[in-house]
């Protein structure tokens, strides 16, 4: 049965012997907190300090031992040796960097690991390979970063750096396939490259097709993919084989008020985009109610609004700016 894990309770001590050597004793310590998965004691011992390390650890608060001259490595650890509360020790010299690569981590109800109230609940082996939902992140104090995930039906805590670089967003955007020179395929159930991902078709056949997208996947290699859905059909679809004008899903009605005579109302596309056309002047529909169904933001960060004129079908661009709710 697994204990609460309280402040004062390690798994082991790591004890670092240390001679004026402050900027490798901060990384040191640095990337053990970084990438230690249980928690540790650490005991220090400061040989002269005249670099300014034995204020640094009196400042911080660490476990230390002092002496004024440089006793060596065995005096040292022998001087920590009554400080050690574990039944493991671990020996480090100030300039070793603890590396993450073959890491395990811990899985942890309750709060993320160091946070009071952590419970241990085992390692991430037992879950590897397992899709999971995040809903919430929280960064500590040296910065690691932890998901929290359900797992069996637990609330579970578990680092970043425990996943891959694969994410899904849930979206509600409207994008139109505009095939490349080099025509990408359409794949049901999983995107090209990941686990059970069946190709369908070329994008090719739907060039031009104005589609609903209703999640973003984000995979190992930092691709894009879009599931859309054509003719009925969810498809996953690489990012680059839409028009980058995409559109969000809006819903409001708002009237036309121009801020000044250079507003436009643009067909295609917004100002600046390819496929851009100018319908005609705003002021043309001064204080015209017209619904708008998408927006789009360009690089700039200016949001255009997409609407129909009252009794028309075409859909139109307009500086967002110029409408009024």
């Amino acid at each position: 049965m697994q204990k609460d894990l309280l402040e004062d309770e390690y798994k082991f001590s790591i004890l670092i012997p240390t001679w004026n050597n402050l900027d490798y004793l901060k990384l040191c310590i640095e990337s053990i907190n970084k990438n230690s998965v249980y928690r540790h004691q650490i005991l220090i011992h400061v040989n002269e300090g005249r670099d300014g390390t034995l204020a640094w650890i009196r400042q911080n608060e660490y476990e230390h031992t002092y002496s004024e001259n440089n006793i060596g490595v065995c005096w040292a650890l022998n001087g920590l040796r009554p400080l050690v509360k574990t039944n493991y020790i671990l020996y480090m010299n100030d300039d070793m960097y603890v590396n993450s690569s073959q890491r395990t981590d811990g899985l942890w109800l309750n709060a993320p690991y160091t946070m009071s109230g952590a419970k241990w609940a085992g390692d991430t082996r037992s879950a590897n390979g397992r899709y999971v939902h995040i809903s919430k992140a929280y960064s500590n104090e040296v910065g690691n970063t932890y998901y929290l995930t359900n797992l069996n039906g637990q609330s579970t805590w578990i680092d970043k750096r425990a996943f891959t670089a694969t994410f899904d967003q849930v979206v509600a955007l409207n994008a139109t396939i505009v095939a490349r020179q080099r025509p990408d395929g359409m794949f049901k159930t999983a995107p090209y490259g990941e686990a059970g991902a069946q190709f369908v078709d070329y994008v090719t056949n739907y060039n031009q097709q104005t589609v609903p997208v209703t999640k973003q996947h984000s995979d190992a290699q930092g691709n894009q993919w879009y599931l859309a859905t054509v003719n009925g059909t969810q498809y996953w679809i690489d990012q680059r084989s839409f028009s980058p004008v995409v559109t969000k899903v809006v819903d409001y009605q708002a009237k036309i008020v121009p801020r000044t005579t250079r507003d436009g109302v643009f067909s295609g596309a917004p100002y600046g985009e390819v496929n851009a056309k100018l319908v005609n002047m705003a002021t043309a529909y001064q204080n015209q109610v017209v619904h708008a169904t998408g927006e789009y933001t360009n690089a700039s960060g200016i949001t255009w609004s997409q609407f129909a004129l009252s009794g028309q079908e075409d859909k139109l661009w307009i500086d967002k700016r110029a409408l009024q709710a």
